[in-house]
């Protein structure tokens, strides 16, 4: 049985996951926008309100790595942040993050 806490976390994963697929179906240059465009907008998971975003940051001129996360705001700036991403290569190439790909991008 799951708490309320971990079920919104495997609910909130479950909606990264979702966007992360779908974003590795996508073109390079498509990705390529989210370099100087990116995604921010609220999410309802559960009932509670989350912020969510998607942004890019350019490893090499063949390779992207891209970011979705989805935050949940506490008092006085404190904040959970839920995250996982991909690297997207020119020639089409999606590989998933591994942990410690998520610890170089600052999680």
């Amino acid at each position: 049985m799951f708490t309320n806490k971990a079920r919104l976390l495997k609910e909130t994963q479950a909606v990264i996951d979702a966007r992360i697929s779908e974003l590795m179906t996508k073109p390079y240059d498509q990705i390529r926008s989210l370099l100087t465009s990116p995604e921010n907008r609220k999410v309802k998971v559960l009932d509670k309100s989350l912020d969510f975003g998607v942004w890019a940051q350019e490893h090499n001129s063949d390779r992207i790595a891209v970011i979705v996360e989805a935050r949940r705001n506490f008092i006085l700036g404190v904040s959970k942040v839920v995250a996982n991403g991909f690297y997207k290569s020119r020639d089409g190439t999606a590989i998933p993050f591994e942990l410690k790909d998520l610890w170089s991008h600052g999680y």
